[in-house]
């Protein structure tokens, strides 16, 4: 059930009015934009980057579920770019499947803003339309505040010499949530399904809303044993690796101030550990995984401001596109 259909039921969402603020003070908290990033949106909901390898206008996935900027491997060798392929895992994919390996690059840029970092991981997109070069994540959107609504196709990067709390210009009422962030800063909240809370991952590289399979059998009793056999799907990571899943109705979803009613989820054995375990590898905070991944599913019915540098994430649900 979709957000639109719900705004009946919103709990509760605050209202934050700054109160008023000398001219030094309010120029001070003033929203500075750096960029604003031209945006395809693919038919699955997720959106792709125009940017830049070397010169080359190329697209790129915007990932807030992956912690490192990744070039795709097809498109290091179609260009001869010098890589290195060697032993040191850089990170592994929802599959378990292991990152390794670096590309050097002469220059990348995301709209107007260049990556500031030469050494590039890489890692398949096989599993992206449109053929984009790579994704952007963490590492690179960290150092920015970034807006995010999919609904205009409009991803804004700001500064983060702003004050705290003062950054939904577009509403007078709006939502807020602590965002945890990891090592690498991946965006993480709490939210609550059938009650039970869960930690859950704001990943725009997912298109549909995901649950791990360990945390529906331990926490819902549900499995792909007791699922409906018309219920299955094959669930993918932007790597295109697939992964046997199901869907299944949760009574409700509670994010920030909204509850969604009778909410259809994949689920999936998403489990990044893996990966560590075949290789004897020990990689800090593998075990520690999202119980959770909110796809685009979800997160394409909102417009949401993710503001790594409080850290907090604050949204409304999104305004329907405007037609002539």
């Amino acid at each position: 059930m979709g957000f639109r259909a719900l705004a009946t039921v919103v709990i509760a969402i605050g209202c934050f009015v700054a109160a008023a603020l000398p001219a030094s003070a309010a120029e001070s908290c003033r929203l500075d934009r750096v960029a604003s990033l031209p945006v395809t949106t693919l038919p699955d909901g997720r959106m792709l980057l125009d940017g830049a390898v070397n010169g080359e206008a190329t697209k790129f996935l915007l990932y807030t579920g992956a912690p490192r900027t990744l070039l795709d491997p097809d498109f290091v060798k179609s260009r001869n770019l010098p890589w290195v392929d060697h032993d040191k895992i850089q990170g592994y994919g929802l599959t378990g499947k292991s990152l390794s390996g670096f590309v050097r690059v002469d220059s990348l840029a995301i709209g107007n803003v260049n990556y500031p970092n030469e050494g590039l991981a890489f890692g398949s997109v096989a599993g992206v339309p449109g053929n984009p070069a790579g994704v952007i994540s963490n590492d690179f959107l960290s150092a920015y505040d970034v807006e995010i609504d999919p609904s205009a196709g409009k991803v804004n990067l700001y500064s983060w010499r702003h004050c705290p709390g003062q950054v939904v210009y577009w509403a007078p009422e709006y939502s807020k949530m602590p965002l945890h962030l990891t090592r690498n800063y991946r965006p993480d909240v709490e939210v609550h399904v059938n009650g039970q809370t869960l930690r859950a991952r704001i990943d725009t590289g997912m298109a549909v809303t995901t649950m791990r399979l360990a945390v529906a059998r331990r926490l819902f009793g549900v499995s792909a044993e007791s699922a409906d056999p018309n219920s299955h799907v094959e669930v993918s990571g932007v790597d295109g690796v697939k992964l046997d899943g199901f869907t299944h109705n949760f009574d409700s979803l509670t994010f920030g101030d909204i509850t969604l009613r009778n909410t259809k989820m994949q689920v999936a054995d998403i489990d990044v550990a893996k990966g560590a375990e075949n290789t004897g590898t020990h990689m800090t905070g593998a075990v520690v995984q999202p119980d959770l991944y909110i796809g685009m599913s979800l997160l394409k019915q909102l417009h949401m401001f993710i503001a790594y540098s409080e850290p907090a994430v604050y949204f409304t649900v999104a305004e329907p596109p405007k037609t002539e």
